[in-house]
């Protein structure tokens, strides 16, 4: 890829997915989207990205008394305590028919608000290298 700032062919290195991650938490499941960039090697200039959806569903193991209010029904609150995704990358085939694939490993910690019951639930989403969008 030409980098704009450098004004040469450059080499890419993978951007830090954490900055381009966005969770929601719902009552079952975790959904959001990831932002995957490729920088510029010798500059990191943002020469390329791709957005990911994310959606992962867990199980939270309540404590016994935590449970729907027997008066209004109104369910337990769960939140998103913690978030992390770490950059990965990897080739599929040999050849001139080989593909490069980056990706994130996505971990997110899940509490309850009510009983502090945790659960930790992981993800691995990834994008072939040709179909990133230029930034630029």
């Amino acid at each position: 890829m030409r980098c704009p700032d450098c004004n040469r062919f450059v080499s890419v290195e993978q951007g830090d997915p954490t900055e381009g991650l966005v969770l929601q938490v719902s009552d079952e499941a975790v959904t959001g989207e990831v932002r995957l960039t490729l920088l510029c090697a010798e500059c990191n200039t943002e020469m390329a990205e791709a957005n990911v959806e994310v959606d992962m569903a867990f199980d939270l193991e309540h404590v016994d008394e935590c449970g729907p209010d027997e008066l209004t029904g109104v369910q337990p609150v769960v939140a998103l305590s913690d978030e992390n995704a770490t950059a990965s990358d990897r080739y599929e085939g040999k050849g001139r028919g080989t593909r490069h694939f980056y990706g994130a490993e996505i971990e997110a910690t899940i509490t309850c608000q009510t009983c502090d019951a945790k659960t930790v639930v992981e993800s691995h989403v990834e994008e072939q290298a040709s179909s990133f969008e230029p930034v630029y």
